[in-house]
C-alpha cells in the first residue's frame, strides 16, 4: 500500500525533474490553452458588453437578460458540450466556445446589474435634466458597463482558463493542457499529471493578476470621469 501511495502522489522533486525535461513541451501547451482562453474571454466580453449596452435602453429586457443569466448557471456545461460538438464539430472553435460560454453569463450578470444600478441611482437626475437617449447612453450606460466589466473581469479571466481546459477535455486536440492531462492519465504518468495541474494553476494565477490590474485601471477611468 505504501508503494501505491507514493506512485499516485509523486514527490515534488520528481515533478520538477519531469517538468524540467519537458519544459518546451509544457510551454507550447500552456501557450495553446492561453490562446483558447484569451479568444474565449474576448468573445464573452464583447457579447456581454454589447447585450448589456443594448438592453439598457429597454429596462424590462435588461431584467429578463439578468434572469436568464442566473438560470443558465444551473445548467452544467458538460450537458451542453455534446450539442455544441454536433453543431460546430470538434477542434479549436468548440474549445473557444466552451471557454466563452462558461465566462459569458457571470460577466453578463455583473455588467447588466451595474448598468441597472447606475440607472436607478441617476433616475431622478435623468428626469430632471430630460436627457436624450444618446446622452443617457453616453453618461450612464457606458460608465455602468465599464464598472460591470471592472467588477467581473477577474472572475471572467479565471473562468476562461477553466473553460479552455474543459473544452480541451471535451474536444481533445493535439495541444493544450486539458489534452495533455488526458494523455497523462491514460499513461498513468502521475508526475506529468501533477505538472500539468501546476501549469494550469500558474496560468490561472497569471490571468487573475493581469485582469486585476485591468480592473483597477477601468475603475480609475470610471471614477475620474465622475469627478
Amino acid at each position: 500500500m505504501q508503494h501505491e501511495h507514493s506512485s499516485v502522489f509523486p514527490s515534488i522533486f520528481s515533478i520538477i525533474h519531469w517538468a524540467d525535461e519537458h519544459s518546451s513541451y509544457i510551454l507550447s501547451n500552456v501557450l495553446f490553452t492561453s490562446k483558447v482562453a484569451f479568444c474565449g474571454g474576448l468573445v464573452a466580453i464583447v457579447i456581454a458588453v454589447s447585450l448589456s449596452s443594448t438592453c439598457s435602453l429597454f429596462p424590462r429586457v435588461l431584467l429578463l437578460v439578468k434572469g436568464l443569466s442566473v438560470v443558465t448557471q444551473t445548467l452544467p456545461i458538460i450537458a451542453v458540450a455534446p450539442i455544441l460538438i454536433v453543431i460546430f464539430g470538434q477542434g479549436f472553435l468548440i474549445q473557444v466556445l466552451i471557454s466563452a460560454l462558461i465566462a459569458f453569463f457571470p460577466l453578463l450578470f455583473t455588467t447588466s446589474n451595474a448598468v441597472s444600478l447606475k440607472y436607478n441611482q441617476t433616475s431622478e437626475l435623468v428626469r430632471a435634466l430630460a436627457l436624450s437617449s444618446k446622452k443617457k447612453f453616453r453618461y450612464i450606460t457606458i460608465p455602468g458597463v465599464q464598472l460591470g466589466v471592472a467588477e467581473g473581469i477577474t472572475t471572467t479571466a479565471t473562468l476562461c482558463i477553466v473553460g479552455a481546459i474543459i473544452g480541451e477535455f471535451v474536444s481533445p486536440n493535439e495541444s493544450g493542457i486539458g489534452a495533455a492531462m488526458l494523455r497523462a492519465m491514460k499513461a498513468y504518468n502521475f508526475e506529468a499529471l501533477f505538472a500539468w495541474f501546476l501549469a494550469a494553476m500558474f496560468i490561472g494565477l497569471l490571468a487573475y493578476l493581469i485582469s486585476f490590474f485591468i480592473s483597477k485601471y477601468l475603475l480609475y477611468l470610471v471614477y475620474t470621469k465622475c469627478e
